[in-house]
Formats: C-alpha cells, sequence, structure tokens
C-alpha cells in the first residue's frame, strides 16, 4: 500500500486529497492549485511550458466571442494538450463542459491533440479527433494506478518537438505513394 500511495504522496505530499476536494468551499481555483499545477510541474511541465487563461478570438456571423483556456500546454512551438479546471461538483463528463474545452482545443490558434478535464475528484482526457470515447478516465483517489498511462500521453516527454519529416513521392508498378525519410 506504501509504494501504490507512491506518485500521490510525492505530487500532493500526502494527506487526504478526496476529503480536501469535497469540502464545499473547494472551488476551481483551488482546483487549480492544489491539484492541478502540482499535476502538471510532475509530467514535466514548467511556467515556460503553460500559457494559463490565454485569450482566443472566435467570430461566429457578426459577433466576436473571446474564449480562455485555463491551461495550454507547449512543447516547442506548438500546444500540445489544453487542461479545463472544474470545481469538484462540475460533472467532467457532461457534454456542454466537454465540448467547452474541445472548442479551445480545436482553435485555429490552439490545434492541440488533446484536451483534458479535471475537477480534482476525477481527471479524463481526450484524442481531440476523437471527442465520443476518453482516451483516459480516473478518479483523482487512483492517480497511482494510471500514473504511468497519463504519463504516457501527456507528459512533456511524449511530445517531440524540432522534429521534421519529409516526404517525397514514388511511382511504383503497383502504383503511387508517399515514402517517408528522415
Amino acid at each position: 500500500m506504501e509504494q501504490e500511495n507512491a506518485i500521490s504522496k510525492k505530487i500532493f505530499g500526502g494527506g487526504d486529497i478526496h476529503s480536501l476536494v469535497s469540502r464545499k468551499d473547494f472551488t476551481e481555483a483551488d482546483v487549480a492549485a492544489v491539484i492541478v499545477e502540482p499535476l502538471l510541474k510532475n509530467l514535466g511541465f514548467s511556467y515556460e511550458n503553460i500559457e494559463r487563461n490565454k485569450t482566443l478570438k472566435l467570430r461566429a456571423g457578426r459577433k466576436l466571442h473571446t474564449m480562455r483556456p485555463d491551461y495550454l500546454m507547449k512543447v516547442g512551438n506548438a500546444y500540445a494538450w489544453t487542461l479545463e479546471t472544474k470545481s469538484p461538483n462540475q460533472n467532467i463528463l457532461e457534454k456542454n463542459n466537454i465540448e467547452q474545452a474541445y472548442s479551445y482545443a480545436a482553435h485555429i490558434d490552439v490545434q492541440s491533440n488533446y484536451f483534458t478535464l479535471c475537477n480534482g475528484l476525477e481527471f479524463v482526457c481526450y484524442r481531440t479527433t476523437e471527442t465520443n470515447t476518453p482516451k483516459l478516465y480516473f478518479k483523482m483517489s487512483e492517480l497511482d494506478k494510471h500514473w504511468n498511462e497519463l504519463r504516457t500521453i501527456l507528459s512533456i516527454n511524449s511530445f517531440q518537438a524540432g522534429k521534421t519529416f519529409a516526404y517525397e513521392t514514388r511511382v511504383t508498378a503497383g502504383g503511387g505513394g508517399a515514402v517517408r525519410k528522415n
């Protein structure tokens, strides 16, 4: 049991996170400060890799809408994923919350691979191209059990920065195709 809680203890310093997050006065800002920011740090992100509350503009007809995603994680010059925090009484699997988080990830100025939501009690991750089924979902009380998968998908080291690929077209006897050159 001691080793099973090693990640949670390292990230959150021990204690009963569920009891803390379940308090009625625990807000979205508390989720960000107590849960999300230590989590991001342990996934390898630092101040330089995180944009908070970036203003995004979206024109719909004649109206210009302003959006502010809570967290945008950058790797190189690209956004790898977004994270939307919610208060613990919010259902992160509710359609409106998922659509809100998706709209940030899919925005023309962001175009990230993943979008996530966390309410301090639960964490969910979606691929931006596959919004019907989560890539990863777990209760924060089960973080230790899901840490390796979370790290594999969302750690800063999971995203390649600065690598480029060139493609050339070759015509073969059976037809054409693209071949990747490194």
